[in-house]
């Protein structure tokens, strides 16, 4: 077993203090285990230590992340983050709104909707960067808004929006534990609103699915399916946003969530911990955020 030790350097985040870990390779490169060491800098002294900047990873937990989350993941699985590139779908859930209580709440179904990612609200800035926000209805009928739309209107309903990437009757995505990760660079969502990432195996005919999902916090997040290995089904993963639409004036004061995505750890355990840097600013130049 090769073994190498990594101390990551956090540049402006001067509250955290540098620190050392250990992972033990195979001999190929293609997986480590036994992760180990987490000790305050000077706690480990290991030869060959390699120092990624934050010019290259902005935070040691981006590291700890690939190391953690991933190590293990094998050659049949299939890892993947936030990828503006990739073709986003959406899909809205529109459902009564519920105001008896001290927040808005979920009601009766009303209809279901294919929606353009952009109109749930979803969309990529000029970083990159996957921004989430409450829906904004421009129609101001008193079906979507009491007593009608406007600025200072409450919404009627409560819109469960979904934006995901589809890979149906995929191969590559059957069979096998697909893991989904990014970092929430920021979230200054109200409690009106929910966002979550997820991953959905549905089957042929979208009549069920299994579902993994966590809720989106500042920081690192990575969630694992083990899909079925069968014909016909449509993996998705994506994000959800739920709670009341709101007037699109009105729409800052109940914030957003900032996604971006993390370098692509499935490169990353076939070229060794010496080529971390290497293939994370690859993969930093293709998304940014």
């Amino acid at each position: 077993m090769a073994t190498e030790a990594v101390t990551p350097n956090f540049g402006c985040y001067p509250k955290l203090r540098e620190v050392s870990f250990i992972a033990y390779w195979n001999t190929s490169f293609q997986t480590f285990s036994n992760f180990s060491g987490m000790s305050a800098r000077g706690g480990i002294s290991m030869m060959n230590t390699v120092r990624i900047r934050r010019s290259v990873v902005r935070t040691w937990s981006s590291v700890t992340l690939i190391l953690l989350a991933f190590g293990n993941v094998s050659k049949a699985d299939v890892v993947v983050t936030v990828d503006p590139g990739a073709a986003w779908q959406g899909f809205m859930n529109v459902f009564e709104l519920d105001r008896t209580g001290p927040l808005p709440a979920r009601g009766n179904f009303v209809f279901p909707s294919g929606w353009g990612f952009n109109d749930l609200t979803a969309s990529f800035d000029s970083n990159n960067c996957l921004v989430l926000g409450p829906n904004t209805i421009g129609d101001p009928d008193p079906f979507w808004y009491i007593g009608g739309g406007g600025p200072g209107a409450l919404g009627n309903k409560w819109m469960d929006a979904n934006g995901f990437v589809q890979n149906s009757n995929n191969p590559t995505f059957s069979g096998v534990n697909v893991t989904f990760a990014g970092i929430v660079k920021e979230d200054t969502l109200t409690a009106n609103h929910t966002a979550r990432a997820f991953i959905r195996d549905f089957a042929p005919d979208f009549s069920s699915f299994n579902e993994t999902s966590v809720v989106l916090d500042p920081g690192l997040f990575s969630i694992t399916l083990a899909t079925i290995g069968a014909a016909g089904r449509h993996v998705q993963y994506g994000f959800n946003f739920a709670g009341e639409n709101v007037w699109v004036t009105d729409a800052p004061a109940f914030g957003t969530v900032k996604v971006g995505a993390i370098p692509e750890p499935s490169s990353l355990a076939l070229v060794g911990l010496f080529a971390v840097g290497a293939a994370v600013r690859r993969r930093r130049v293709g998304h940014g955020c």
